[in-house]
């Protein structure tokens, strides 16, 4: 039975950090290491590491004296996984018992395999699912279907990042490191798998705080994100489709963070976004309209019960 190293980062939410690990122990598939990488900076999660050590050997802790963020925090702890296969599980996500059996079951030749993930809201209405929207060859799906990351849901060969692969997560970002990870695989002729199992829970990713919550790094993140690969998609699928690729995903994820701001009430950090957003060379009518349709989907999820819902979602 091969290793899988399970790598969890964390800062300063140790409230949800030991359900985290609580649900790594709980897995079917028994030969794990877990890693708890600590980016506070103050060692906040060692006590609870070690308690928790003490009744599994199997978990180690690391930190580093500084707050350095999420991708430094990734790196270093793929640096000391010993595993055959590393996993990532975010500190405030959970995994399903059979999640890395699954995993391990189905990744065969592919280079990575992801699954579905259920995302549950803070007001405890039924949870929406988020499935994986690439398959295969990674290059020929984001051209063809976008770049659709989940979180908490990866697994991989641990040789995709040893040393002299040049893949790891790119600590220059500010944000969109996941996207940067994706395109590095796409990179070089990677393929994935997704499964249509929903083997991660994701706690309202809206509302909470991330080892990325600040608003103003996130839109810098994509900003970066756009300037470092839009060359790349050009390449990859011509200037035209590569030029509407950057646009659409451009709008989509700006106009996302904007509605979640405005629903927040956060207006100030949504209208800075949106003017963001206009500034660039998209046609305007293209920004409005897919802002107008993502606005009108958030406030049906917010604000109207499932059986109205369901009768909307045949127009929405």
């Amino acid at each position: 039975m091969e290793l899988v190293s399970v790598i969890i980062t964390t800062y300063k939410r140790n409230e949800f950090l030991e359900r985290a690990i609580n649900s790594v122990l709980k897995q079917s598939y028994r030969n794990i290491e877990i890693l708890i990488v600590d980016d506070s900076g103050i060692e906040g999660a060692k006590q609870l590491t070690e308690d928790l050590a003490k009744l599994n050997g199997n978990i180690k802790y690391y930190s580093y004296g500084s707050n350095r963020g999420l991708a430094y925090a990734r790196n270093y702890g793929m640096t000391n996984a010993l595993g055959d296969f590393i996993a990532f599980l975010d500190d405030d996500d959970e995994w399903k018992s059979k999640k890395i059996q699954s995993q391990v079951s189905n990744i065969g030749e592919y280079d990575l395999v992801y699954c579905a993930a259920e995302v549950l809201k803070h007001d405890g209405t039924k949870p929406s699912i988020i499935r994986p929207i690439n398959q295969g060859n990674l290059k020929e799906s984001i051209i063809n279907d976008g770049i659709g990351t989940i979180s908490s849901s990866f697994l991989f060969k641990k040789n995709l990042v040893s040393s002299g692969s040049g893949i790891n997560f790119d600590v220059n970002l500010a944000s969109s490191i996941d996207h940067d990870f994706w395109m590095q695989l796409a990179r070089e002729d990677k393929c994935v798998i997704g499964l249509s199992d929903a083997l991660v829970t994701i706690y309202d990713p809206g509302m909470r705080l991330t080892m990325m919550s600040s608003f103003s790094e996130r839109t810098k993140g994509i900003f970066q994100f756009i300037e470092k690969w839009e060359q790349q998609l050009i390449l990859w699928a011509g200037a035209e489709k590569g030029s509407q690729f950057v646009d659409n995903y451009f709008i989509k994820v700006c106009s996302k963070l904007s509605i979640s701001l405005l629903l927040r009430g956060e207006f100030r950090d949504a209208y800075n976004i949106v003017a963001k957003l206009w500034d660039r060379r998209v046609k305007k009518v293209k920004i409005l309209k897919f802002y107008a349709l993502e606005l009108l989907k958030s406030l049906i999820k917010k604000f109207f019960p499932s059986c109205v819902k369901n009768l909307l979602k045949r127009f929405v």
